[in-house]
């Protein structure tokens, strides 16, 4: 595990892939800047706030990932790290959000349950990532809350998301997504530098030898937990005071040449 140059960590919506732009699959060169990184001894490491399941093929050998917001994380098919949500937390959640009109979503990394799919702002949640529609199934009670790692929310109105906000966020993360009536819920206390911390733990890798690239504002913490933090250019201020520094979009082949100027490739 220690023979390996370092660690680099990639997030995926906006830094390998961007919706906004209808690319949602990395570019070729995006693909050959990740082929180059392993040949030079470098471990390859998605990080997302997806679950495995809805994580489509995409030409990148990972070799391992950081999914759920940090919730779980996996190398080369070890479970590595697997933080799940109690399952009375789950349940009040749920019942919540069949009272007022939410859509909601429990997630592992095998599939997702869902209860109101058929609001309008599940489905552009679909659309707009251009999500795989056969992940998510109809929640049972049984399947509700068990070995959940993250749960989605969608709505109608903004005012929905902010009192749903202010009733949950003593216990929970909650984040919308951009563009779509949507928003992902985890553990307060659980972000993507859980996982990062787990797998680079596990390779005994300096620190100052690892590095992640992302654009949210959940991906904050990944950047800090890194030796190297890089956001792309069309990225959440947020990131403005842990970035290293800024490459360029994902249209405009920001992988590649954020990791030519680091000198990885």
């Amino acid at each position: 595990m220690n023979n390996y140059k370092g660690t680099v960590f990639f997030d995926f919506d906006g830094t390998l892939v961007d919706e906004r732009i209808q690319m949602f699959y990395p570019s070729d060169k995006t693909i050959e800047a990740s082929r180059l990184l392993k040949q030079n001894g470098y471990v390859v490491i998605l990080a997302t706030g997806r679950a495995k399941c809805y994580i489509p093929e995409n030409g990148i050998d990972f070799s391992g990932y950081v999914a759920s917001n940090g919730a779980y994380a996996e190398l080369g098919g070890e479970v590595v790290h697997n933080n799940t949500i109690a399952p009375e937390k789950i349940t009040d959640m749920l019942n919540y959000c069949k009272e007022n009109g939410l859509g909601f979503l429990t997630e592992n990394q095998e599939r997702c349950y869902c209860f109101g799919e058929n609001m309008d702002s599940f489905v552009k949640m679909i659309e707009t990532f251009n999500l795989d529609s056969s992940c998510f199934m109809e929640m049972s009670d049984s399947a509700a809350a068990k070995d959940i790692n993250k749960i989605m929310v969608t709505y109608n109105e903004p005012e929905q998301y902010d009192i749903f906000k202010k009733r949950f966020e003593n216990d929970f993360i909650i984040t919308r997504h951009r563009n779509t009536y949507s928003a992902d819920v985890g553990k307060r206390g659980i972000n993507k530098a859980e996982g990062v911390k787990a797998i680079i733990d596990r390779f005994g890798i300096p620190i100052e030898n690892t590095y992640a690239f992302g654009d949210g504002e959940n991906d904050v913490e990944m950047l800090g937990a890194v030796g190297t933090g890089i956001a792309m250019e069309i990225h959440s201020p947020a990131l403005d005071g842990v970035a290293k520094f800024v490459t360029d979009s994902v249209k405009n082949e920001g992988i590649y040449n954020g990791l030519k100027k680091l000198e990885l490739i």
